[in-house]
């Protein structure tokens, strides 16, 4: 297997969204994360998870994490693809593009006829121009469809820091996790991702 790519999220309906915001915010309380310090599968070097939530208390906290959404009816959508194969489709011009449309798709299956949703994405690093590239390309995508699905429902693609959120956060670790597993690391992410 190549380098992987990947894309993922979290479809959590807009009514639970503060539910599960504030509930996660709880649950980083309790283990004792510092305000406004986010969570992340792979911590850097200088963050306080790092240090003082390792083994099996990052475990627990992951899954404790994950039951939080699931008790909220969230579903994640988690989209991956080697970059040394071909692409879903052929028009897309990079991995990453085609990532994001096969995410935007599966994020347009997963609403009812009556439900529209908003993208959030985290903010992709790069300069403030790459933010509003990255954007507009989803909007393009948005207002076009693609050749298999038409993405009516999605109704605006947004980009926030993650530390803003921990709704992101999580998908962040639901995206990790799980290209993890499939790139076949053996020792955290099976027991997180099954």
């Amino acid at each position: 297997m190549g380098p992987l790519v990947a894309v993922g999220g979290l479809h959590v309906p807009g009514d639970k969204l503060r539910e599960l915001e504030v509930a996660l915010d709880g649950l980083c309380a309790q283990v004792g994360f510092p305000p406004g310090e986010e969570f992340k599968w792979s911590p850097r070097r200088d963050a306080w998870m790092r240090a003082s939530l390792v083994e099996k208390a990052r475990e627990d906290f992951f899954l404790k994490g994950l039951r939080l959404a699931r008790d909220t009816d969230v579903k994640a959508i988690v989209v991956l693809e080697d970059t040394d194969r071909g692409k879903a489709s052929k028009d897309s011009p990079t991995h990453e593009d085609d990532v994001t449309m096969l995410f935007l798709e599966r994020a347009q299956n997963d609403l009812r006829q009556d439900q529209q949703a908003l993208v959030v994405f985290d903010q992709p690093g790069g300069s403030r121009r790459t933010e509003r590239d990255f954007l507009a390309a989803c909007m393009d995508r948005m207002r076009a469809g693609t050749a298999y699905t038409n993405l009516d429902r999605l109704a605006l693609a947004l980009a926030t820091d993650s530390k803003l959120s921990r709704v992101l956060q999580l998908a962040d670790v639901v995206t990790a996790c799980s290209t993890s597993f499939v790139a076949g690391e053996a020792k955290w992410s099976p027991r997180i991702f099954t």
